[in-house]
């Protein structure tokens, strides 16, 4: 219902600017990149990424504009990662906190492009690197957002990730065991066999 309505009204103005103001213009910018945000609540990313890339095409050429950039870098990774094209979601990321790291004031977009990089190490199964970026993420919510739904969100995928690392210290122990045992048997078997 609302998040239609909300669509026709980009849509409406949309139309006006491409009337009155130039292609290249910041708010042209801004205007894909809420339209970009409606889709991902829509759970249509294709056309997020869509909007987001144009997005992208104006405010790289604006000056002064790095923290729009690395936040719009994020955005769309996030759409990258919910259509599966993890690597490019990777690429966009790494640039994105390449731009934050600069900055000497981080903002809440910042712990975004953590998580979200957190959420790209945990779909390649790194999540040593993945609970690292999380905990990175963590202090810098609670400064910006404090103790909320973000914060326990973060905190939640980060327990996720340290069960993630113990199951996959149990499967190392097992195999080892097991290759141990294997080993064993393996002997046994060969000393049993020169016995005869």
């Amino acid at each position: 219902g609302k998040l239609a309505e909300s669509l026709e009204v980009y849509k409406e103005v949309f139309s006006i600017y491409n009337e009155n103001i130039p292609s290249d213009d910041y708010r042209m910018a801004s205007l894909n990149n809420n339209i970009a945000l409606l889709y991902q609540e829509m759970n249509d990313f294709p056309m997020a990424v869509q909007h987001l890339k144009k997005a992208l095409s104006i405010i790289e050429k604006i000056e002064g504009m790095d923290i729009e950039v690395a936040t719009t870098y994020t955005n769309l990774a996030a759409s990258l990662i919910e259509i599966n094209q993890v690597s490019q979601a990777e690429d966009y990321l790494k640039k994105a906190l390449e731009i934050f790291d600069r900055d000497e004031v981080k903002n809440f977009h910042y712990s975004g492009a953590l998580c979200a990089m957190a959420s790209v190490k945990c779909s390649l199964k790194q999540y040593e690197e993945a609970a690292k970026l999380y905990e990175k993420a963590l202090p810098e919510i609670e400064a910006n957002m404090g103790r909320g739904s973000a914060y326990n969100i973060t905190k939640e995928n980060l327990a996720k990730v340290f069960d993630k690392i113990k199951e996959e210290k149990k499967e190392i122990e097992c195999r080892s065991t097991c290759c141990f045992s294997c080993i064993r048997f393996i002997t046994y078997i060969m000393h049993s066999f020169r016995a005869d």
